[in-house]
């Protein structure tokens, strides 16, 4: 299963790990991926009307900020544990099968006594 819409960076594709919000457009974007946004922000014309507030205009690219997205950060690492958890059940369940399966064919089974 691929990773949810939430967790990815818009401009890399990749899961966020270091997520960052933008003041331009309110979405968030992985810490790595802040100069190609910024790149891309270079390329609009201003000023520009914010997404999130009409009533504030950015001036110039150099008005973006970008600021930890702690929330979000904290969402994406428990959904990534409980992936993990997921994943070593699953594998820990395919075992205990296989155990089983192979351990069938030796096992004596005990007389019934009435």
């Amino acid at each position: 299963a691929g990773s949810p819409p939430w967790a990815t960076c818009p401009v890399s594709g990749e899961v966020m790990t270091d997520p960052v919000l933008c003041s331009a457009d309110g979405r968030s974007y992985d810490r790595s991926s802040v100069a190609r946004v910024r790149l891309i922000l270079a390329g609009c014309e201003y000023p520009l009307p914010s997404p999130a507030d009409p009533g504030v205009v950015i001036e110039t690219p150099a008005a973006v900020t970008f600021t930890a997205n702690g929330n979000l950060k904290d969402a994406i690492d428990q959904y990534a544990n409980a992936m993990r958890l997921q994943e070593e059940t699953v594998a820990v369940v395919r075992g205990a099968q296989h155990h089983l399966a192979n351990a069938a064919p030796h096992c004596e089974v005990a007389p019934h006594l009435d």
